[in-house]
């Protein structure tokens, strides 16, 4: 990520160790496309005004009082199973809808529905009036008014907004979405949804790459390549019968338990704990048995625990309805079933 971010910022100019970086990710070919993001530019002297009032403001009278703002734009973004649109309403006539591709987020959907009215306003050469823009996302307005934007299309919307304050007052207004206000359901349930429903024809990305969707394939391009590694390892028998692959959720379950707890369901997926075996073959257990301390019939290690002892037989019918331990394997990926099955043994730490 921090290859692609410095590809960004420098128009393309890197060292060739970081293109070959990400020319090994691959992803999908989105490295090549414009990108919305750019070097970060402070924003310090915007003259238009966003307020994000609180909800119980818009309450009975209250969104009547609001809403009484001389001239009045409703902006939102949508997104649905075809791509992502934008919806315009405003004074007069003013009934606008903007398809958006596949690629562009909601997020971007809501700034460029911004835009869009205030290009609007712009060319319509409104002098000395006050003019305002209600949004329903205030990601897209706290943006708006951020010191620092690193967004080609935010910074082009503050540049429109800024020039049309020059001559009006210009306030940005969060408005609760669904809630029945005539120009915000218009906005919203109209024009956003239906240009979204429709095909997007034509080359993508619409409004530039954001870099959210990069980070993601990035992401997802390391856990693919961690899990090919993994499956063409070789050895690790016991580790690859208790785990599958990189799994976010068991490293949240994992991260949730206590130190003890975390070191006995680590010992358990890898084999390395306090198992008779394991201890024989470390030379940290010198006299005999090895057999398991439970049932008392094989040797105890890691393998056996899990899927073979006799006297933990019951348990396992319980959690998984068989006793066939090629019918549970990776049970690992869930750190309740280990717990429920070692759980009032030896190897469970109260």
């Amino acid at each position: 990520m921090g290859a692609y971010r410095q590809m960004t910022s420098r128009g393309g100019k890197l060292p060739a160790r970081y293109h070959e970086l990400l020319d090994k990710t691959q992803v999908i070919l989105k490295q090549n496309m414009p990108t919305d993001h750019m070097a970060p530019k402070n924003n310090f002297d915007y003259t238009f005004q966003v307020l994000v009032r609180p909800r119980s403001d818009w309450e009975g009278q209250g969104s009547q009082k609001i809403l009484n703002a001389g001239i009045k734009y409703f902006t939102d973004g949508s997104r649905m199973n075809e791509g992502t649109g934008a919806g315009l309403c405003g004074p007069g006539f003013c009934r606008q809808s903007a398809g958006l591709g596949t690629l562009t987020t909601v997020y971007q959907a809501e700034l460029f529905a911004i835009l869009m009215g205030a290009r609007h306003a712009l060319d319509l050469g409104w002098r000395g009036r006050q003019i305002t823009f209600f949004s329903d996302s205030q990601a897209a307005l706290n943006t708006l008014k951020s010191p620092k934007v690193s967004s080609k299309l935010a910074w082009e919307c503050i540049e429109n907004l800024s020039e049309l304050a020059i001559q009006n007052k210009v306030n940005l207004e969060w408005i609760p979405g669904h809630r029945g206000f005539d120009g915000n359901e218009s906005a919203e349930d109209l024009l956003a949804r239906e240009a979204a429903e429709e095909k997007f024809i034509g080359p993508e990305p619409v409004l530039g790459l954001p870099k959210c969707v990069i980070r993601t394939d990035i992401k997802r391009w390391v856990q693919d390549e961690a899990n090919k590694t993994w499956i063409n390892a070789s050895g690790m028998r016991h580790s690859k019968l208790t785990l599958e692959g990189y799994s976010k959720k068991l490293t949240q379950e994992m991260l949730a338990l206590n130190r003890n707890r975390l070191r006995t369901i680590v010992s358990l997926l890898t084999g390395h704990g306090p198992f008779r075996k394991h201890l024989k073959r470390l030379g940290l257990l010198r006299e005999e048995p090895v057999e398991c301390r439970l049932c008392g019939l094989e040797e105890e290690t890691a393998t056996h625990i899990l899927f073979e002892c006799e006297a933990l037989e019951g348990k396992r019918f319980r959690l998984f309805g068989t006793i066939e331990s090629e019918n549970f394997l990776h049970l690992g990926t869930k750190v309740q079933n280990l717990t429920l099955l070692i759980k009032g043994t030896d190897f469970w730490p109260e």
